[in-house]
């Protein structure tokens, strides 16, 4: 059977941006059209030894074309008290009646845990903390949102939660952006003998011919990250078709450096998915994905 999607070209991303961003390791690129232009918000990281500080920010960029991005100076979600005091990580952006609401994951290295956090402006450049994300279920180590509407324009909420050793993926529902959030049982669930056994997170979800279709993420007990793929009906009750193995194979990792590819968000442009990732914990890069039909 011919696989449903296929990799026509993998570059890296190009960020125009001074200090002290052009210091940092740049993670998360999340990416979104806007007209005829590219919208991104990243995950930046200080280059220091102590873990005490790598404290995270979001930046915000524009461009056109979807390689290049000039980086604004000053990020537009930095640390602060309480849940997000040791850094803002994981940008995710849904445009929606006249305002942004960007979903993040605050890591506080006091009680070295992430909370699922959110913002709202009217500009992605300008945004005001609203605080957690009213997600019900008292999940641990909440983040990586994902969200999307459902085939009754109400949202659906894919999360990263720990359960013992494991990463897994939860899912909630909600009225609106606003919550409150209820939990169901998420139909995506690691697999034995897979190399998304161990491991779970959440990724992009784009609307395909074959239903809604998330790129996301697993790993083996190794730790060795892949992105992967996995169709749902139109109310996301369950998973109508799943791929056996990671949509693309990483190259080795350069010494020292972690054997992860992480998939971060997607765009829809001239009939493929740009899909939008991290390699290595350290490098912004586009694939251009095919769906069946389009190659």
């Amino acid at each position: 059977m011919r696989p449903p999607f296929a990799i026509r070209d993998d570059e890296a991303l190009a960020l125009e941006r001074v200090a002290p961003l052009a210091k940092m390791y740049v993670l998360s690129p999340f990416v979104w059209r806007e007209g005829d232009s590219r919208r991104i918000l990243v995950r930046a990281v200080p280059k220091r030894r102590d873990p005490r500080r790598k404290i995270s920010s979001i930046y915000y960029g524009e461009g056109v074309g979807g390689l290049h991005f000039r980086m604004d100076e000053e990020p537009v979600l930095a640390a602060g008290e309480g849940d997000d005091a040791g850094g803002c990580e994981d940008p995710t952006v849904v445009a929606h009646d006249g305002r942004y609401v960007v979903f993040y994951s605050g890591w506080s290295e006091e009680r070295c845990e992430s909370t699922l956090l959110a913002a709202v402006g009217a500009s992605a450049r300008r945004l005001e903390k609203t605080g957690r994300v009213p997600l019900e279920g008292g999940f641990a180590n909440c983040k990586e949102a994902s969200v999307f509407p459902c085939d009754d324009g109400t949202p659906v909420l894919f999360f990263e939660y720990a359960s013992g050793e494991h990463s897994l993926i939860g899912m909630a529902r909600s009225a609106s952006l606003d919550g409150p959030w209820r939990p169901e049982r998420s139909p995506l669930t690691t697999r034995y003998g897979y190399w998304d056994s161990w491991h779970m997170s959440t990724g992009p979800i784009v609307a395909t011919s074959r239903g809604p279709v998330m790129f996301y993420n697993g790993a083996d007990e190794a730790g060795t990250w892949r992105v992967g793929w996995v169709a749902f009906d139109p109310a996301f009750t369950r998973c109508t078709a799943r791929c056996g193995d990671p949509l693309f194979v990483a190259p080795p990792p350069k010494a020292g450096m972690r054997d992860v590819a992480f998939a971060a968000s997607a765009v829809e442009a001239d009939g493929a998915i740009h899909l939008y990732y991290t390699l290595s914990d350290a490098y912004l890069r586009r694939a251009i994905v095919l769906p069946e039909g389009a190659r």
